[in-house]
């Protein structure tokens, strides 16, 4: 290892390290000093980014590209890199139309100058992959190939009983807030939708919210209804499909216990018509009153609700749950006495005791 002294071809002196055999230093030297100093070297580098950009968004102006956003120095260097990337976009050969089109899908959604510098690498193998990611994210060839995908799966989805009544098939689609069935006027499966608390809305729905139970379970439900009058079901899931020809499924519970708003009250409510005997043993909790729907019950008396739901199946909104644990902390913090026990029997004993070892009659006792 040895320092060499040399002159650059930029003129400026200076001076290198070189290690290796003897024989090839004074080539490497040369060929050191041939090129810019480092100084000259990493200004040069910076002029010509700098012209580069500055070209860059010149073209992109009268291309009428969108602006870029992020820093200052990450536009600059992407708006360069953009116009690169657009230059090798039109390089690629295979199907020129759809080409085209994923460019102009390109150059008007990513605007973020981090997306090409994340996508620098230029080479024609890296943009035609990036281009067959960037044509599955586009919305109208996503919504055509989730249409394809779907329409083999539901041909898959559809599950018909041994005893099948009606033409096609009831869809059944599961949403988080909702379940929904789609199939063409019928009476039968009317019936059967409404007795399940569909409602119509354009198409038959069921809300799904606490009391319903999961969106799976009420689809699975369904389903088990429909198969078992007749009708061919399909449902997407492969689980919920298979539960509903099964009947597994938790059964929707109809009988819950709400707070009512506003107050310390909790309500029972049961669906109308029910066994007389729910009403008659519910009237029963003490201080209960009806008020129509519900029997109302104040929440002091929470053991005896509880009670009453173990019996007769039914449960508790979270909402009923937590007027109950409130109350129960409440009543926890209340701070306990020492009760005196009341001495005035034992004054009318010692009385009694007195008045008879003296032979004394009191006055209101003596015979006339």
């Amino acid at each position: 290892m040895a320092w060499y002294d040399g002159i650059y071809s930029c003129g400026h002196e200076g001076r290198t390290n070189i290690i290796g055999p003897m024989k090839n230093r004074e080539w490497i030297r040369e060929q050191r000093f041939s090129r810019l100093c480092p100084d000259c070297y990493e200004k040069e580098k910076r002029e010509k980014i700098e012209k580069e950009n500055a070209e860059a968004v010149q073209k992109s102006k009268e291309l009428e590209l969108p602006e870029l956003t992020g820093t200052e120095k990450q536009i600059a260097w992407a708006n360069a890199l953009r116009i690169k990337f657009l230059e090798k976009a039109s390089e690629l050969k295979d199907n020129p139309g759809k080409i085209e089109k994923i460019t102009q899908y390109i150059i008007s959604n990513k605007i973020k100058a981090s997306w090409y510098i994340d996508n620098r690498d230029m080479g024609s193998f890296s943009i035609q992959k990036l281009y067959e990611g960037i044509y599955k994210e586009m919305p109208e060839e996503k919504e055509v190939i989730e249409k394809e995908i779907e329409s083999v799966i539901r041909t898959e989805s559809i599950t018909k009983p041994e005893e099948y009544y009606y033409p096609g098939f009831v869809e059944i689609k599961i949403k988080e807030d909702k379940v929904i069935a789609l199939y063409e006027k019928n009476e039968v499966f009317r019936t059967i939708v409404k007795k399940l608390g569909y409602n119509w809305n354009g198409q038959w729905e069921k809300e799904i919210k606490e009391t319903t139970g999961t969106p799976e379970d009420r689809a699975a439900e369904l389903g088990s209804h429909l198969l078992n009058a007749g009708f061919a079901i399909s449902i997407l899931d492969d689980a919920v499909r298979n539960n509903a020809a099964c009947g597994n499924y938790e059964p929707e519970c109809k009988k819950w216990i709400y707070r009512r708003t506003g107050t310390n009250k909790l309500a029972l409510n049961w669906p109308k018509g029910e066994s007389e005997e729910i009403y008659k043993n519910a009237r029963k909790i003490p201080a209960s009153k009806w008020d129509n729907p519900s029997v109302i019950v104040d929440v002091s008396h929470y053991e005896e609700v509880e009670d009453f739901a173990e019996i007769y199946g039914f449960k508790f909104t979270e909402s009923a749950k937590n007027l109950i644990n409130q109350y129960k902390i409440e009543i926890d913090s209340v701070r306990n006495v020492n009760i005196q026990p009341i001495t005035e029997s034992i004054e009318a004993d010692k009385l009694e005791k007195i008045l008879e070892s003296a032979g004394a009659i009191i006055s209101d006792l003596r015979d006339d």
